[in-house]
């Protein structure tokens, strides 16, 4: 038995003690398995044009709408990533030394210095929440 029929006789017997008949219960487990294989390919799509994303906008509504601009660095030059909030006058980049508003002025090493898009944001909103108090 594949690993999706015992699934599927685990989910028709489940149904079945919730009281639907063997049809219906095999009629909803086939309309979850179609979206089951719906979103999978939709997650491997997104999936494929991440890895060639070179920056990302967050919106981060819970402290009044920031946006977080994430990028990554040019590819002959390393594979940080930088995170920066947009401001009169400029912008400021969060890094592992804090808050830096004259981003032109940092090195490329301080300024693209998270490892990935996930930290960088983290790590971002993080600092944001810290900075707001919530």
């Amino acid at each position: 038995m594949t690993t999706e029929q015992t699934a599927r006789a685990r989910m028709t017997a489940y149904l079945q003690q919730a009281g639907l008949s063997t049809a219906r219960a095999e009629a909803n487990i086939d309309a979850l398995l179609a979206e089951v294989h719906r979103l999978r390919g939709e997650l491997e799509a997104a999936q494929r044009l991440a890895v060639d994303a070179t920056a990302y906008q967050v919106h981060v509504p819970e402290d009044g709408s920031t946006t977080l601009l994430v990028r990554r660095q040019a590819l002959a030059h390393g594979a940080g990533w930088a995170v920066s909030t947009t401001a009169p006058g400029g912008g400021r980049a969060w890094t592992t030394e804090g808050w830096q508003d004259s981003i032109s002025a940092l090195s490329v090493d301080r300024l693209f210095c998270w490892p990935d898009p996930a930290t960088a944001i983290t790590e971002a909103r993080r600092a944001i929440a810290e900075e707001a108090g919530l």
